[in-house]
């Protein structure tokens, strides 16, 4: 699981909204037509299938993806514009409360998305609105906690901003607030069961990505709060008949949820520590220890982390590798769970011993060669090896991957740019099939070399677990830096940096 940001959990109420209302109407099973957003007329089952359209709208092709990047700020204010129509015409006290809880939702996802600012007043003068004028009815209580959503996301940019620039005196004033919040969600928990209830669904949203979406407010600093909303909600799913509820209970998996929880708490307090001790060894020192400690305690405790097929462990070693870099302690710890898997002798630890390299190869890949064979798209072998004597950028992606999608069309830019100079690309795709990956390159005008890592061999050797995830390599081959997530490539720091390497 990724390390906890308010922002995922907003994208996660998000999917809630397009859940909640793609039971009115079926997915799309089109590309986003030219009369995508064409409103109809004054016929409310008709704007309400047009509301619900504009809510379930997925992109399914790269196509779809970039369009719907360009257009999904129009698609909100023409869903606004429909959701105010059938406000105006409606009578029927269902259909009502149906256009101001979508109203409420598009509004608050303006007002997060939007321009900084643009649609706040209108989003809680609205949300207001439904507190005062509605107070006995659902949308009221939805109105609640999509305020208290909105306030927590102010109050953690602000501390974000704060403390990325070191100035921490706002530390208990942050706390504070954040407390209030906390006391004001409690207070909405019983009115809101009917609410977790109705969109509880397992098999749609990751279960871990769900319990966060509900609990909102997750502090660094303190457990207290949170612990009293973990405890309300595990009886909200006591009391619920639904399979979904009775799912999150089973064995032991909702104490694994509330477990990694408490370990996401752990990375995030060591990344923000480590932040403000910036270079003071020492700092960073007591930061390390005081984190051992707390590893230490769990291997000491927990027999079963230590269960390779649990991934568990490993997935810890992974972020303690990303938050403290390459030293010796990780990888001995390292070396200890692929001991066990090899010890084992089953196969199905063998791909778990392998990934375990791959991240102590991983580790030690600055300064050094990488080196690994693939295929052209042609099916002809390619070696990293031959690009000896040019700068590279070594992309892993995939064509399903957003985020790759969105940084291809700079990458090419800067390919296009540099290539004279000695600078190339190779994106290395794992395990697609090449027709669809030629389609892919041939749609975006892409003209850069492709390997295909057919059995993702290349992928295991060199720990890969996210994408995009990029490496540069210099003359000599050998690796400068790695980067994982989506850049802008032909900013202009990025290509100075890349033409002083291009000159060494």
């Amino acid at each position: 699981m990724q390390r906890f940001h308010f922002a995922a959990c907003l994208a996660v109420f998000c999917c809630l909204a397009f859940h909640a209302s793609s039971t009115l109407a079926d997915e799309p099973k089109t590309i986003l037509s030219d009369d995508f957003l064409t409103m109809p007329g004054d016929d409310i089952p008709a704007l309400k299938e047009y509301v619900a359209r504009l809510f379930a709208y997925k992109p399914r092709t790269a196509a779809e993806f970039e369009k719907w990047r360009l257009v999904w700020k129009t698609a909100y204010l023409a869903r606004l514009d429909a959701v105010e129509k059938l406000l105006e015409i409606a009578t029927d006290q269902d259909d009502v409360a149906w256009g101001q809880n979508v109203k409420l939702l598009t509004l608050e996802n303006l007002a997060i998305y939007g321009e900084p600012g643009g649609y706040v007043p209108q989003f809680e003068a609205f949300a207001n609105m439904l507190i005062r004028e509605t107070s006995d009815s659902e949308n009221a209580v939805n109105a609640q906690a999509s305020l208290l959503k909105f306030q927590y996301w102010k109050l953690r940019q602000r501390y974000d901003k704060t403390v990325r620039s070191e100035e921490i005196t706002t530390k208990e004033k942050f706390l504070q607030q954040l407390k209030e919040i906390n006391d004001a969600w409690l207070v909405l928990e019983k009115p809101k069961k009917g609410f977790i209830e109705k969109h509880l669904d397992v098999n749609t949203f990751d279960t871990y990505d769900f319990l966060y979406s509900i609990i909102c407010g997750m502090c660094t600093f303190e457990a207290e709060a949170d612990r009293e909303k973990l405890d309300a909600f595990q009886e909200f799913l006591k009391q619920s008949d639904q399979k979904d509820a009775k799912y999150l209970l089973e064995g032991d998996r909702y104490d694994r949820l509330v477990r990694d929880m408490l370990t996401n708490r752990i990375f995030e307090q060591s990344s923000l520590l480590l932040h403000i001790a910036g270079n003071d060894e020492s700092a960073r020192d007591e930061i390390r220890r005081e984190f051992c400690r707390w590893l230490d305690t769990r291997e000491a405790f927990e027999p079963d982390l230590y269960d390779p097929l649990t991934r568990e462990y490993v997935r810890i070693l992974e972020k303690t590798l990303d938050l403290f870099g390459y030293e010796e302690w990780i990888i001995e710890r390292f070396h200890r769970l692929q001991k066990l898997c090899n010890d084992a002798n089953k196969r199905e630890l063998q791909t778990m011993s392998d990934h375990i390299g791959g991240f102590i190869r991983r580790s030690t890949l600055k300064g050094n060669a990488m080196e690994f064979e693939a295929y052209q798209l042609d099916g002809t072998k390619i070696d990293i090896r031959d690009f000896r004597g040019q700068v590279v950028l070594l992309d892993f992606w995939a064509t399903w991957c957003g985020p790759c999608r969105v940084e291809m069309p700079s990458m090419e830019e800067i390919y296009q740019d540099l290539k004279e100079q000695g600078f190339t690309i190779l994106a290395v795709n794992g395990r697609e099939d090449p027709g669809e990956v030629s389609d892919f390159m041939k749609e975006y005008n892409l003209t850069f070399p492709v390997a295909l890592d057919r059995n993702g061999t290349v992928n295991y050797r060199y720990g890969v677990r996210a994408i995009p995830a990029t490496y540069i390599l210099d003359r000599r081959g050998r690796v400068v830096s790695r980067m994982v997530g989506s850049l802008e490539w032909s900013d202009p720091k990025i290509v100075t940096a890349l033409k002083t390497l291009l000159a060494d």
